[in-house]
């Protein structure tokens, strides 16, 4: 059977970043490149989505849809709305949730799900008929059905650039923040071993698209997308200082009008002033460091292999070449006491930084932390059906018998407060809001901004 149209979903949810999903442009692209019609409907962004999925529904073979631990319980109501109107359309299922947990989609809200990195298994999928000679694939055949591996380690650079020409740019707004803006991923997969990080898609081996690829990327975002502002997504963008390097100096000599974020928290512990300066040079304002904890027990605890005396000095490197830093902490792990929370609070405040991602902590189903919890404390939630509301909701989704949800939520809210109310970093904060101000939307962002420290205990 040949496949002529393809409809991609991307579930509805609620968080305060709304960032163009990579996931489904590099899946649309792959789709695309075979001759095969694309259709993307980001259910964030667009009003009246569910009249626009069940619009000509029978016509599509196939529907995909994306699935992560906040997105599982949209993409559940979505799939049963399409089996209700269209019972013989084909409902495949990806992401790192549906490879997680695809015995308890199958076969009720999916007839297939993809295991792993799918831009390959997709392309497969549709230029095979025989599900059993695809490999990575989770499917129903009277029973749940397995198909062999697939290879983790895709050679990304083969890959064609994300077709971001499916998505509107200004419908993903986010206070100071210059449109179009875009994803970059220059890697994929991670070497650490941290129990809270699930490597179930991309897996332990780290590959890194070359300094030349990733500027020709770049080069067809700011031609064909006139992109003013990139958010690289790696989850080790820094750990080839070399690579970072020979990359600043391609964009410094492309003498590109481009701001970059790294938005993902990177290793804490890769000082190299060097690069920083190069970063600064080559545009990049903003830098997320994956800090975690402030106890160097809960650290260890965490597996992620970092001395926490060495934070302070990436921080100052990151400072002295002007660049904007964050800190992405976590509040409340299951082996975490009042004391080291206390800890924790008492650290960020320590460190010079622009900003504190306080982060109430996300079990992912696949991963040693679940397993822990499962094993040792009370879900409140059904993270594999429900899912958990938002990265950012500040609620707890788990209690341990030493450490009740009540207790983690008033930490959380003290973390916010504390951090974010002393007069230094009220000063530090509206001045760098205020220098990124470009329309009444940033205004009302920083309004609101405030209104969730002082009334909510929430981030700025």
């Amino acid at each position: 059977m040949v496949f002529k149209k393809v409809l991609l979903i991307n579930p509805a949810y609620k968080d305060w970043i709304v960032a163009v999903p990579a996931g489904l442009a590099y899946i649309a692209a792959a789709i695309e490149k075979i001759g095969v019609s694309v259709k993307v409907i980001d259910c964030r962004v667009e009003k009246g989505y569910k009249k626009k999925i069940l619009d000509g529904i029978e016509s599509y073979f196939f529907v995909g849809i994306s699935v992560n631990v906040v997105t599982v319980k949209s993409a559940i109501e979505i799939a049963e709305m399409i089996r209700s109107q269209s019972p013989k359309t084909k409902i495949i299922m990806g992401g790192p949730h549906a490879t997680a947990v695809y015995q308890h989609l199958i076969p009720k809200y999916a007839d297939i799900i993809t295991l792993g990195a799918a831009e390959d298994t997709i392309v497969d999928l549709i230029e095979n008929p025989e599900l059993s000679k695809v490999s990575g694939l989770a499917y129903w055949d009277g029973e749940i059905k397995l198909t062999p591996k697939r290879d983790k380690f895709t050679e990304i650079e083969k890959l064609p650039f994300p077709a971001w020409h499916y998505f509107d740019f200004k419908k993903y707004r986010m206070p100071g923040c210059r449109l179009p803006r875009i994803i970059l991923i220059t890697s994929r997969g991670c070497p650490y071993n941290c129990i809270n990080c699930t490597k179930i898609i991309h897996g332990s081996h780290l590959r890194m698209r070359s300094a030349d690829n990733v500027l020709e990327e770049i080069d067809y975002m700011v031609k064909r997308y006139k992109v003013k502002e990139i958010w690289v997504s790696d989850d080790n963008f820094t750990f080839s200082p070399e690579r970072v390097k020979e990359l600043c100096r391609k964009i410094i000599k492309a003498n590109y009008d481009l701001r970059f974020h790294l938005t993902n928290g990177v290793r804490a512990d890769i000082v190299d002033e060097e690069m920083f300066q190069l970063m600064a040079r080559a545009g990049f304002v903003f830098v997320s460091l994956g800090v975690e904890s402030g106890s160097q027990e809960v650290i260890d605890k965490l597996r992620k292999r970092l001395d926490l005396r060495v934070i302070k000095k990436t921080v100052l490197a990151l400072k002295k070449a002007n660049l904007q830093v964050g800190l992405f902490v976590m509040i409340g792990l299951p082996f975490e006491t009042e004391q080291t929370m206390r800890q924790t609070i008492d650290f960020a405040k320590s460190l010079p930084a622009d900003q504190a991602f306080f982060w109430m902590v996300t079990p992912f189903p696949g991963t040693v932390l679940y397993d822990m919890i499962k094993k040792d404390g009370v879900f409140l939630r059904d993270l594999i059906l429900e899912g958990a509301p938002s990265y950012s909701a500040g609620e707890p989704l788990f209690e341990m018998n030493h450490l009740k949800s009540q207790v983690v939520k008033k930490y959380f809210k003290k973390a916010h407060r504390e951090f974010f109310l002393r007069p230094s970093q009220i000063v530090k904060s509206l001045k760098k809001r205020t220098e990124r101000l470009y329309n009444f939307y940033d205004l009302y962002g920083l309004i609101r901004s405030g209104y969730k420290v002082i009334v909510r205990g929430g981030r700025m």
